[in-house]
């Protein structure tokens, strides 16, 4: 099987490689456990760029490959502060949704009575 690599942090992939040239691209330290790889399914290398962070795993995962430990850094870090505010913002438009929806349907109800 082949694969594509890159840095972390970069979008410039190169490969397709086999498993024994990353392992030996390791072992001489000209790629480090902050690389990450994908397998190389016979998409284009456009689709390969494009691909989500979650197809992409730490080099260092690979069975058979002899890294420094994977890195403790997650590939994509989780922002809680914006996504509070963006939680907050949905709650309130929610409330005001239903709150208007009852208003309606309650102008309505009482408008056709009698």
């Amino acid at each position: 099987m082949r694969f594509f690599i890159r840095h972390r942090d970069n979008r410039d992939i190169q490969g397709p490689f086999a498993l024994e040239q990353i392992q030996e691209m390791v072992a001489s330290q000209r790629i480090t456990a902050d690389w990450v790889t994908t397998a190389d399914i016979g998409e284009p290398l456009d689709r390969v760029r494009r691909s989500h962070e979650s197809d992409w795993i730490y080099v260092g995962e690979l069975e058979g490959v002899r890294s420094t430990a994977v890195p403790a850094v997650p590939l994509r870090t989780f922002n809680y502060p914006v996504f509070r505010l963006w939680m907050i913002r949905l709650i309130v438009l929610a409330v005001l949704v239903a709150g208007g929806l009852f208003v309606y349907f309650l102008y309505y109800a009482l408008s056709h009575i009698g």
